[in-house]
């Protein structure tokens, strides 16, 4: 039988013989059913914005800690902007892929500002996964023939900004600041329409925004980099700790350097990109298990150079707690 969209979602509890985890809206055949499944073995492939699964984790004394992750905004330009500064011409006059790139910084006082899944002839996209917060990210087609190239621009998000020592305070940072792009991306699509007069969508009309979806691009507050450089994009700049914004600033005529015409004033600002890792890690031993026996976690909050050794290594794990299970019931060989 084949058993598809199994949502684990309550607490773990011990039985004589075997772990339990309690599951519902197990999706069977298309027949919504509840039940308890009991394993031995768990390994929690969740991502890094399974934020339900992080609080009962926690709430079940799974030891878990604070993470440094990173926010920031979507930058787009032209592709040929980018294929100039990379190949001297379009790369379509070149019969070339179209280009790429990637970028760093150090600021001053430390932040790292860098540039991250680069999407070359490429969209922006919303990629909210909860109501009343928006989450900007890329994408490209195939083709990559859209004439557009964008990639997160991020800076470094530290422990202590969180402002708490509450386990899941990275998970709170994120939410607020995905809940104000999605109220201020509101605010400026009545504005671009022309039904807020005001200019004024109060945090007390919240009920009102229910209506408006967040997975919907039109959401998604925006800018163009002259105008968030130069402090005239408060439905923006709203939308990042000030830490970032002055990162960014500082940042950016440095990427100019490097690929001309990044900074551009023409070049479009998306806020906001909170999601490029985890911003908590379950704590795991030696044998990659959590505090309970035989759960085991696939990470995610991971480099781009890096994923495919881990997920090797990942595989390797899940194969070997498999083939334990297995063995303990008699079915090795």
């Amino acid at each position: 039988n084949n058993v598809i969209g199994v949502k684990v979602c309550k607490t773990f509890k011990e039985s004589p013989q075997n772990d339990t985890i309690d599951s519902h809206s197990m999706n069977c055949h298309s027949e919504c059913i509840e039940e308890s499944i009991f394993t031995r073995d768990v390994i929690l492939a969740i991502g890094h914005s399974a934020r339900d699964t992080f609080r009962w984790l926690s709430d079940s004394g799974i030891e878990m800690e604070q993470k440094p992750f990173s926010i920031g905004v979507r930058i787009e330009h032209d592709q040929d902007i980018i294929d100039i500064a990379q190949y001297g011409r379009p790369a379509r006059e070149l019969g070339l892929p179209v280009a790429d790139y990637k970028l760093n910084h150090r600021c001053e006082n430390g932040r790292g500002v860098y540039t991250f899944c680069m999407c070359p002839g490429g969209r922006v996209v919303a990629a909210s996964s909860e109501e009343g917060g928006m989450v900007t990210n890329g994408m490209s087609n195939h083709g990559r023939d859209s004439g557009r190239a964008n990639s997160g621009m991020l800076v470094d998000v530290r422990t202590s900004d969180f402002g708490s020592e509450d386990v899941l305070a990275g998970v709170y940072f994120q939410e607020k600041y995905e809940h104000i792009a999605f109220m201020n991306g509101i605010k400026q699509h009545l504005e671009t329409v022309g039904n807020l007069s005001n200019n004024v969508l109060s945090q007390n009309e919240s009920n009102d925004s229910k209506k408006y979806d967040s997975s919907n691009s039109c959401f998604i507050p925006n800018t163009t980099w002259g105008m968030l450089r130069d402090g005239k994009s408060p439905l923006v700049e709203e939308c990042l700790p000030e830490f970032a914004t002055e990162a960014m600033r500082e940042a950016m005529p440095f990427f100019g350097r490097k690929i001309k015409g990044f900074d551009s004033d023409n070049a479009k600002i998306y806020a906001v990109e909170a999601r490029s890792s985890s911003p908590v890690r379950i704590i795991r031993d030696e044998n990659f298990e959590a505090a309970m026996n035989n759960l085991a976690q696939s990470g995610t909050s991971l480099s781009t150079e890096m994923k495919e050794v881990v997920s090797s290594v990942a595989t390797d794990i899940a194969a070997k707690m498999v083939s334990e299970m297995a063995a303990n019931i008699g079915l090795d060989g």
